[in-house]
């Protein structure tokens, strides 16, 4: 998924290039980017706690570092004006993108007999 995720990415990316121009598709990447790790460590951190690997707590505290980092970064390059808002929401659109293209390729499940 973290595969579809950037590709869809980068797709959007590069029409905000041809529609709106660079400032926009910078913003446009760097939201794909973000909703890209946190994807990453949302896995990580949801892997760790279902499997029963490590202390919870530590989990939850990385779960809550995320968060804090996230906003952090997008605080940032918006007040850096770096990025816009408007862009950095539609790059995070690709994460639902993303997982949908995934899931459209996964087989369907099978019908049981009876």
């Amino acid at each position: 998924m973290l595969v579809a995720t950037l590709t869809i990415g980068g797709l959007f990316a590069v029409v905000a290039l041809a529609l709106q121009g660079y400032r926009f598709a910078v913003g446009v990447a760097a939201g794909a980017l973000l909703s890209t790790a946190n994807l990453w460590v949302i896995s990580r951190v949801v892997a760790a706690l279902l499997g029963r690997r490590g202390r919870p707590t530590f989990w939850a505290l990385v779960g809550t570092g995320k968060a804090i980092a996230l906003f952090g970064a997008v605080y940032l390059l918006v007040i850096a004006r770096l990025a816009d808002i408007l862009p950095l929401v539609l790059g995070f659109g690709a994460l639902p993108f993303g997982n949908v293209l995934v899931n459209l390729g996964a087989a369907a499940p099978e019908d049981e007999p009876g």
